[in-house]
């Protein structure tokens, strides 16, 4: 017979960003709370976030730096809870920040640790409760409308947990090896909600054709998500290349998009420009003039004609498209042929095969339904079931946008579980 543990007001499934926020939002209004983390300790997932350094927020947060099914507004969604109240949480706890890369916004340490330390010293604080090492199976609701969770520890023990309240914050798929395994996507069904396609997002995306010539190389590029000849997405910034691969924040953005289209048995490719600070003006001038070099230098190879374009690899990638090789004397080459080079340079197009896995992926995208949840991240089918994070289908641009999300949600969801108890209670 499974071991009865006492019975909390509001029990929290995952003790990652969302939940241990989520916690401590209940907490600090008097509730007793328990988190159940199959991990041994709290918000470990958040120690690799951006290399390391907890790229926690940024400074432009709107609609367009997330991604969902359905409508996700922005502005309602951190109204009552947004960036700016986060990061005063976290200074009123003594943690400070600041802005590098155009926005971004990092722990004055420029370390992820400060972020998960600091989170389990204010659950302590808080008097949160946390049963560590613990998974929960499965979940349910009784006749008197409480919850009954079903949990397994790391020995293979099994207890019940009963509570008025239950916050399921159990992330995604991503990176399964930090616990996020989908497991709370289980438990939402088994309650009535509808999980929308899980798929990997901001990973790096899968070529059909092999990039050898130019693997490692880092160059800074617009780059074009195309499904069936139609844009779908578009992105500007440092990618790098690999054997059968492509990465770096531009591809990661669109890659949740990707794996979307692929999966529907779209053709999709990758349009590469690799000269995108030159205006169409500029170009065409820098067409003529090295078409009228090529007229007096024929014995320039063809990685030379694209000397100071493009790393001469990336020259030699782009002449392997065209059954090309970059070593040879343009001299044997027709003004047509130099010209499509050159063409290519700017709409290079990579059918894709692909996208990395969720072990390789930094978030999910898809997830529960978010026309069956409230803005308050109560659930819209069962009274007192709520969900923060990952969990839901809203996926985020690289640059803390992800991490605002998950904790602000979190937040927002541990205050109404618990407004919502002292609302019927009268405490």
């Amino acid at each position: 017979m499974a071991a009865q543990h006492e019975k909390p007001d509001v029990a929290v499934i995952g003790g990652g960003a969302a939940g241990t926020m989520a916690a401590i939002a209940s907490a600090d209004m008097g509730i007793n709370v328990v988190i159940i983390e199959g991990n041994d300790r709290l918000a470990a997932k958040i120690d690799a976030t951006g290399n390391g350094r907890c790229n926690i927020s940024n400074e432009f947060i709107d609609d367009s730096c997330y991604h969902s099914s359905e409508k996700f507004d922005s502005n309602c969604f951190f109204k009552t809870f947004g960036r700016d109240d986060l990061l005063d949480f976290f200074k009123d706890h003594g943690i400070y920040f600041h802005e590098k890369n155009g926005g971004a916004i990092y722990p004055r340490t420029d370390s992820a640790a400060t972020i998960s330390s600091a989170l389990k010293q204010i659950a302590e604080e808080s008097g949160v409760t946390v049963l560590s090492g613990r998974r929960a199976e499965a979940a349910s609701i009784d006749k008197n409308g409480c919850f009954q969770i079903n949990m397994i520890d790391n020995d293979g023990h099994r207890s019940d947990l009963e509570t008025k309240k239950l916050l399921i914050t159990t992330g995604g798929k991503a990176a399964p090896k930090t616990g996020s395994d989908g497991t709370g996507y289980g438990i939402a069904e088994k309650f009535g909600h509808t999980i929308i396609e899980t798929l990997p997002a901001l990973t790096n995306i899968i070529t059909a054709e092999s990039l050898k010539a130019a693997a490692l190389i880092r160059c800074d590029a617009s780059v074009k998500l195309l499904a069936d000849g139609n844009e779908i997405g578009h992105e500007k910034g440092n990618i790098q290349f690999k054997t059968h691969s492509i990465s770096g924040i531009p591809v990661m953005q669109l890659s949740g998009r990707a794996a979307y289209y692929l999966g529907k048995g779209d053709k999709c490719e990758l349009k590469i420009d690799f000269i995108p600070e030159l205006s169409d003006d500029d170009w065409s001038g820098e067409l003529q003039r090295r078409m009228d070099n090529a007229a007096v230098n024929g014995n320039l190879t063809l990685a030379e004609f694209a000397l100071g374009l493009v790393h001469p690899k990336i020259a030699s990638l782009v002449a392997g498209k065209l059954s090309l090789v970059a070593e040879s004397k343009i001299r044997n080459l027709n003004s047509d042929v130099l010209l499509k080079f050159l063409r290519t340079i700017r709409e290079c197009h990579f059918e894709l095969s692909g996208v990395g896995s969720f072990d390789e992926a930094q978030t999910t995208a898809g997830g529960i339904d978010l026309d069956e949840v409230t803005s308050d991240c109560e659930s819209k089918l069962v009274n007192g079931l709520y969900f923060a994070g990952e969990i839901l289908d809203v996926d985020g641009k690289c640059g803390g946008y992800n991490l605002t999300f998950a904790m602000c949600g979190g937040y927002k969801a541990g205050r109404s579980a618990a407004d919502s108890l002292i609302q019927k209670t009268g405490r």
